[in-house]
């Protein structure tokens, strides 16, 4: 898999994890026909942006799991995170209707954040989380220093 190659080569990767911000509410007031329109045309918007060897994932509800490959460093992929929220800042036309619909992502990067994918996974969660509790509509790099009770890491920004 990815980590076992980017062992074997000493190249880094990141697992990000985003969602759509305040998706409930597009499925309440618009219905849920619109709601899986807007998670399809969210998907295909990142799919444009990222590369062939990346690769993007529905995980679950309105939850994708992107996977980056052969990045250089924390600052590439920090620089990609900010990117793909920026891709959101457009709106959506789903059924002649203008949807904004922003997005929350939190990644963490191999080796520095972990080594075992499931753990990668769990600390894009931490750091998307941290996003949300920030006001949402950000990017943010897990850093050891989140912790479930305090969070030091501002969406948007690094330590």
């Amino acid at each position: 898999m990815a980590s076992a190659s980017a062992l074997r080569s000493g190249r880094k990767f990141a697992v990000a994890i985003f969602d759509l911000d305040d998706f409930k509410y597009i499925n309440d007031t618009y219905g849920h026909d619109v709601g899986d329109l807007l998670l399809m045309a969210a998907a295909e918007r990142i799919s444009r942006y990222i590369r062939l060897s990346d690769t993007v994932a529905r995980f679950g509800g309105d939850e994708f799991v992107l996977l980056l490959t052969d990045v250089p460093d924390e600052d590439a992929v920090a620089e990609a995170l900010k990117r793909i929220v920026e891709l959101y800042h457009e709106p959506f036309e789903i059924n002649a209707l203008q949807l904004r619909a922003t997005i929350s992502i939190g990644a963490a990067v191999f080796p520095d954040a972990a080594i075992h994918f499931n753990d990668l996974l769990r600390l894009s969660d931490r750091a998307m989380f941290t996003v949300k509790r920030r006001g949402k509509n950000g990017w943010s790099l897990y850093q050891p220093e989140m912790v479930e009770t305090q969070i030091f890491v501002t969406a948007g920004s690094r330590l």
